[in-house]
């Protein structure tokens, strides 16, 4: 699949995460589960902006999107929401690297049209 993405990124440079890289793993882990869970031309649609100490990303795609029952497990270690060559380790990765630096993440989602995560972060 060829993926369309659409970024605005305002004040990502302001997130403190050492080394800069781990913001990077963490917003590569989403494009690549937007893409793997599309049956369509992905879009993915990436926002951000500051509302006072904090820093807040979204990841917006039009996937299959997430039943609700599956929602709360999401981010547990080696879980899946199918068999699609999932180890189950990346969302759980992502929201550790989120979480070691003061940060949250969590994700709205309807299905058959797609899922946003939320990342908020401290703004230093």
């Amino acid at each position: 699949n060829l993926l369309h993405a659409h970024c605005h990124f305002c004040c990502i440079s302001e997130c403190w995460l050492h080394p800069p890289d781990l913001l990077e793993a963490v917003l590569r882990i989403l494009f690549e589960n937007a893409v793997k869970y599309n049956s369509t031309q992905p879009v993915v649609t990436t926002r951000s902006k500051r509302e006072g100490d904090t820093i807040i990303i979204e990841i917006e795609d039009n996937g299959y999107g997430i039943r609700s029952d599956k929602l709360r497990k999401l981010f547990r270690p080696y879980y899946t929401t199918d068999n699609k060559n999932g180890t189950g380790i990346g969302l759980y990765y992502a929201k550790s690297i989120i979480n070691a630096h003061s940060g949250k993440i969590s994700v709205k989602s309807v299905v058959e049209k797609g899922s946003t995560f939320i990342i908020t972060l401290p703004n230093v």
